[in-house]
């Protein structure tokens, strides 16, 4: 076979093309009371589809025909010929409950789009995009004032932050493979506070209205590494590690605030008006993971991670607040994932043994931290999931379809309750031969 390169040009402009038009992802509609705080709610890895159905154990996980974006040494892995593309799909339904109250959402969107192929036999490249932060909120509350008046607090949020990626990964020696990414985090905020006071002796009077737009974009950094170890014949053991960079983002904000006059919603006039920059800090984490792999059809995986807090840490950039924020206990974030899997079997002749099963089980500890009148409450997220592997294309493409269920919370003050159903496909297709006849 002769070797036919696919212009590296072609590709990106292909790849760009499939990523600006996932930029369409609408907002989830769900009212996430959680996301109220800091920059709304980090994506978390249990409820994406890939992460979800092996209980996020994705740090040491690689292979030739899908991409692992939590571990850019996995990229490596992709093979030469090779040009993979993910697409996944995902729906969610979320039951809320406190002591009082219960609701519930569903909706869907696109969880992901990414592509990588070879530079060389060496060198693995990725790029892709995937939602980060997601804020969308509605709520109110009523307090009593000393004269009898009555004053009703309407808090609401919009908006998401995305994730595009362009990562490497290099082969360094025949165990040892190494990669990073390069992320671009870029979206928009919009959050709104309103007062209304309604009292006996009138019928409209609202005090004022806040509205703040917040923008972020941002470039982060993550490393990652994978050693793997050929034990015997049948038995493979792969140790993997992240680690991702601090950076301080800036994140441009406009504020607005309105005085109403009583008895009407429309004669409104802006007091104040202010454009300024706030920050935005993400931590330091770390990520061990390791698979042992038996006889090329079995896969036991086990993950750890910490960081010093999880999500985005958000200082308001005027002083006094223009848009007062709720307090946040920045507590130090750990996160344990175990994951059992049937690989299945790529020789076998029926097609139900070469279907892939597997399920994991994933605890977060202190994935958020509140300060309230009453002390500081942490809020944790365990949960479970499975995943279903269907080849196609002789066992190089695959469709996976996954289901997971994690909970936050507790009902005493808000529990949180996500199912999650995704559908990924893993097009690995040979791109880059061109069969050549006598």
């Amino acid at each position: 076979m002769k070797k036919n390169p696919i212009s590296l040009i072609r590709l990106l402009a292909v790849a760009m093309l499939l990523a600006g038009g996932a930029t369409a992802w609408a907002q989830n509609g769900f009212n996430l009371p959680y996301s109220q705080f800091g920059l709304g709610s980090t994506q978390s890895i249990y409820n994406a589809p890939m992460g979800g159905g092996i209980g996020g154990t994705v740090y040491a996980t690689r292979g030739y025909n899908y991409i692992n974006p939590y571990n850019p040494a996995s990229y490596a892995a992709i093979e030469t010929e090779n040009m993979v593309l993910d697409i996944g799909l995902s729906m969610q339904r979320y039951n809320q409950r406190d002591a009082a109250n219960s609701s519930h959402d569903f909706d869907g969107n696109l969880s992901h789009l990414s592509l990588a192929f070879p530079l060389t036999r060496w060198w693995k490249t990725a790029i892709g995009l995937t939602p980060y932060n997601d804020t969308e909120y509605e709520s109110t509350t009523i307090n009593t004032m000393s004269d009898g008046l009555q004053v009703k607090t309407i808090f609401d949020g919009t908006g998401s932050i995305y994730r595009a990626f362009w990562g490497n990964g290099f082969n360094l020696t025949p165990k040892l493979t190494v990669g990073f990414n390069l992320n671009y985090l870029y979206g928009d905020i919009d959050r709104g506070l309103k007062y209304d006071i309604q009292g006996s002796d009138t019928n409209h009077y609202a005090d004022s209205r806040r509205v703040k737009h917040t923008h972020i974009s941002s470039l982060t950094l993550d490393l990652g590494a994978q050693y793997r170890m050929e034990l015997d014949e049948k038995r493979t053991l792969t140790l993997g590690l992240t680690v991702e960079l601090p950076r301080n983002l800036t994140t441009h904000d406009t504020a607005w605030v309105y005085t109403l006059v009583e008895g009407s919603e429309t004669a409104n006039s802006i007091v104040d008006s202010s454009h300024y920059e706030s920050s935005a800090k993400l931590p330091f984490g770390i990520g061990l993971g390791v698979t042992y792999d038996y006889d090329q059809k079995w896969r036991m995986a086990a993950d750890l991670h910490y960081s010093p807090w999880h999500g985005m840490k958000y200082e308001e950039g005027l002083t006094p607040s223009v848009f007062p924020q709720s307090a946040i206990d920045y507590i130090p974030n750990y996160s344990a994932a175990l994951s059992l899997g049937w690989l299945g079997d790529a020789n076998a002749s029926s097609y139900w043994k070469r279907i892939g099963v597997s399920a994991g089980v994933h605890y977060d500890y202190g994935r958020m931290g509140l300060s309230l009148t009453t002390g500081n409450e942490r809020i944790d997220e365990w949960g479970a999931g499975m995943n279903f592997s269907f080849p196609i294309r002789k066992g190089r493409s695959k469709i996976q379809l996954s289901m997971g269920y994690s909970s936050m919370g507790k009902k005493e003050m808000l529990k949180v309750e996500c199912f999650t159903f995704g559908l990924t496909l893993s097009s690995c297709e040979q791109w880059f031969t061109k069969r050549k006849y006598n």
